[in-house]
């Protein structure tokens, strides 16, 4: 959120644009303290859903959600969510101001003092705190006292990145406009029916010029009642249209939202291009999907926004990929059906990113393409596929949702719809569009979209449908030596992902302080030694210890059957193991000669017994050889598995209480594992979800 100025952000290190900076009237508020009594009546007296009191509203804007400056994860703070709660009010006189929340279990509530005030245009100011340190999934509760009015509501946060639970969003653009105002509330009326989460905003939000006094048309109690109940506990994520820079490129809009601002290496991946706005181009995560926001309006820029697109996307590990923007990039009933260059330069980009779906708004109509693969001279190429059963990676389908509250425009014309548009609703189309929202269900198998009228009708609906993932019984995973990155799977699908390491160290897995869950490790073999975590979140290490010479390649696994894993090492140069039961700097309890030089180690119970031993593979010929005792000798097991620079591993992949192998095959960017530990094609195959080294436990 910003005030007139761009003011972005609302912790101390917050960034602003030069010009017209906001005017902070105050940093903090003292609370009003009222005795316990006052404070219930005055609960009481609010509304059933947790509104304001009986008295006179002081307040412009009645407290909303947004998500606010929240890192992407991977980043500092990420392994927690955040909220931030905005309100606005007359500049004058400011009245005394008090904010509590607590978790919806609790019985004590915690007061932030903290709030920030900046003020706008028309004498108005925005009020905001920020809720850091959340648990993911979890509800909440909020009280903000202003002045004689007391506003409680209550939310539930974030899923967290890779989550596998199912969730529904809903998506639209061309929402608010007072000559249909009515409309708009019933389309809300219909979202707030509909199971969804959040909702994402696919601009032009508010008609006619994108001013505070259009904004207001989203916060009016006597107007718009279904959307201050929807407002107060889940989040709206915008995307800027053109209505919405009307007005000075868009300071109304960034007044109204507070969306992340994209920091390389410190909140996201990539920076968005500098022309923008901070707060138009943006990214966030929520459970298995990861949304990317794109500021569309300035067309000549494409090039540069896809370019940070790209970087955004490619560092996302999400199940699915989303792209939220407000101009079609083709197929609408009132464009020709040509391509333009916006289209030639988002659409390469999304396609050789995975994208699954792009959500448009701007034309006041509905439909979505066939998955779209590129485009040949003028045209876009597509799969054609008319069972409404797309497969996953086929192309980026393409959804036009601008039917979210102004009047749907007349838009059926000579070769519409075109060819690339699976279906159409236009106003004088012959599927008739209506007023209503893209209802989006999310879960591993399904993005399923379904075009719901205000009427709570389902109009028309397809799915996406993903690779199936085989049913593993461990958790494996990926981590980067190159940038300290780790995505571990768990055997429901969630993933974790977080940093631990420099770039350079072998990464290690295993359990560490035998409480039954592995945990990275790294070996630095730059100073020799070894640096563990107890916990799968970025952080510092829990343990380290000097370990090993250079060359030597760890290998982690319980050696002795007590259930704590340790390290050990394979010297390549010798062709030696050279087992150690402790984790500390000592000499080796055991050591013994296995394989050839440069062969590459890994472990695992092969026989059952419990007890973790050695295995190699040699890249060379891509044999595996296994051995089930911590003794000079041949390989007890020996056969064919995988190729060269295969990342191998070996794990419990069907819970018969045996490792078996597999590997990671970063050209193919699949997992292939085998439930037996002889030559043979694989069981299990599943799909990557990042680059690195294979771990497993």
């Amino acid at each position: 959120m910003a005030g007139e100025g761009f003011f972005q952000g609302f912790e101390e290190n917050s960034i602003a644009h030069a010009h017209t900076p906001a005017r902070r009237i105050h940093q903090a508020v003292a609370s009003k303290k009222k005795g316990f009594g006052f404070i219930l009546l005055a609960l009481l007296l609010g509304s059933a859903a947790g509104g304001a009191s009986a008295d006179e509203h002081s307040l412009i804007r009645e407290p909303y959600l947004q998500l606010g400056d929240a890192p992407l994860v991977g980043y500092a703070g990420s392994h927690k969510d955040q909220v931030e709660v905005i309100w606005q009010s007359n500049g004058t006189p400011l009245e005394p101001i008090s904010f509590h929340y607590r978790r919806s279990n609790s019985d004590s509530w915690t007061q932030l003092t903290s709030i920030r005030h900046d003020e706008l245009t028309e004498g108005r100011v925005n009020h905001s705190v920020v809720l850091k340190g959340l648990d993911f999934d979890t509800r909440y509760e909020y009280r903000v006292e202003h002045g004689s009015s007391v506003y409680t509501a209550d939310f539930r946060t974030r899923l967290a990145s890779g989550s596998a639970k199912p969730f529904v969003f809903a998506a639209y653009g061309d929402s608010t406009d007072p000559r249909s105002i009515e409309l708009f509330n019933q389309v809300q009326s219909a979202i707030n029916q509909s199971g969804a989460s959040f909702a994402v905003l696919l601009g032009d939000n508010a008609y006619p010029d994108g001013t505070h006094a259009d904004y207001d048309n989203r916060f009016r109690r006597e107007t718009v009642p279904e959307a201050l109940i929807w407002n107060r506990s889940q989040i709206d994520y915008a995307a800027i249209g053109n209505h919405d820079v009307d007005l000075q490129g868009g300071l109304g809009f960034r007044a109204t939202f507070s969306n992340p601002i994209p920091i390389a290496g410190v909140t996201a991946p990539a920076t968005p291009p500098a022309a923008f706005p901070a707060e138009h181009n943006y990214s966030f995560d929520y459970g298995m999907a990861h949304f990317t926001v794109i500021d569309s309006n300035t067309k000549s820029l494409t090039e540069e926004l896809a370019s940070w697109a790209a970087a955004d996307l490619a560092a996302s590990h999400s199940r699915w990929k989303i792209v939220v923007l407000h101009h079609p990039v083709t197929g609408a009933p009132d464009r020709i059906a040509t391509l333009t260059d916006y289209y030639k330069e988002l659409i390469p980009t999304l396609v050789e990113q995975g994208v699954d779906l792009l959500l448009a708004g701007h034309s006041h109509s509905y439909g979505w393409t066939y998955p779209m693969t590129g485009f040949m001279g003028d045209q876009p190429t597509f799969v054609l596929d008319t069972d409404r059963r797309y497969e996953e990676d086929a192309g980026v389908i393409q959804v036009i949702s601008g039917v979210g509250g102004t009047e749907v425009r007349n838009f059926a014309r000579p070769g519409w719809p075109h060819p690339v548009v699976a279906a159409g609703f236009a106003s004088d189309a012959n599927g008739r569009a209506e007023s209503g929202f893209s209802r989006v269900t999310v879960s591993k198998e399904e993005l399923k979209v379904d075009y719901m009228a205000a009427d709570g009708d389902v109009i028309d609906s397809f799915s996406i449908i993903a690779e199936p993932e085989p049913d593993i019984a461990a958790k494996l995973g990926l981590a980067n030596p190159a940038t300290g990155e780790w995505v571990l799977r768990h055997p429901d699908g969630a993933l974790d992902r977080f940093y631990f390491g420099n770039p350079g160290d072998k990464p290690l897995y295993g359990d560490w302080d035998c409480d039954g869950t592995s945990s990275p490790g790294m070996y630095r073999e730059s100073n020799g030694f070894v640096y563990l975590k107890n916990d799968n979140t970025t952080g510092p290490a829990d343990v380290d210890f000097f370990f090993g010479m250079d060359g030597d390649v760890p290998i982690a696994g319980d050696w002795n059957g007590d259930g704590c894993d340790t390290i050990s090492i394979y010297r390549q140069a010798l062709g030696a193991v050279f087992i150690s039961n402790v984790l500390r700097t000592a000499t080796a309890e055991t050591d013994y000669f296995f394989g050839n030089p440069q062969d590459r180690p890994f472990s695992g119970d092969f026989d059952g017994d419990g007890i973790d031993t050695v295995g190699l593979h040699r890249e060379t010929s891509g044999l595996a050889y296994l051995r089930n005792e911590h003794t000079t000798g041949p390989a007890d097991i020996e056969f064919f598995y995988g190729v060269a620079n295969d990342s191998i591993i070996a794990a419990d992949w069907n819970s018969d209480g045996q490792d078996t192998v597999g590997i990671f095959r970063q050209t193919a960017r699949r997992f292939y594992l085998s439930n037996r530990n002889q030559q043979g094609t694989a069981d299990l195959e599943l799909r990557g979800f990042g680059s690195g080294q294979a771990v497993a436990d």
